[in-house]
């Protein structure tokens, strides 16, 4: 997993927080432990980004292939069958319109 402490996209949308290096580094043991062979993402190299506030979905940076994608991990803590844990995949750039969308469910006023 890369280091991303210098990285910062400016900004983040609204009702996502930005994962400090623990949480990274956890979330990034879970999805190594519950992706296997068929999920889209299994084998490739990602870095847990930022966590939506209002739920477990993550941000996460496709490395391997220039991409992002928005994960719902299980915390099951080992392997799961495709398509768990659930994502959704986007090609380039960061998808700050589908992660606006995603975390309506926030109340971003006290942020």
């Amino acid at each position: 997993m890369s280091d991303y402490t210098d990285w910062r996209p400016d900004p983040i949308p609204a009702g996502w927080r930005l994962l400090d290096s623990d949480r990274r580094d956890q979330l990034g043991r879970e999805l190594a432990a519950e992706l296997t062979s068929g999920h889209p993402l299994f084998g490739l190299v990602l870095t847990p980004v930022a966590g939506c506030i209002g739920c477990d979905d993550t941000l996460v940076f496709v490395e391997d292939e220039t991409r992002w994608a928005i994960v719902h991990p299980t915390w099951r803590g080992s392997a799961e069958p495709p398509p768990w844990p659930n994502c959704e995949v986007f090609d380039a750039a960061l998808p700050r319109d589908e992660m606006t969308e995603h975390a309506e469910h926030v109340d971003t006023t006290e942020q």
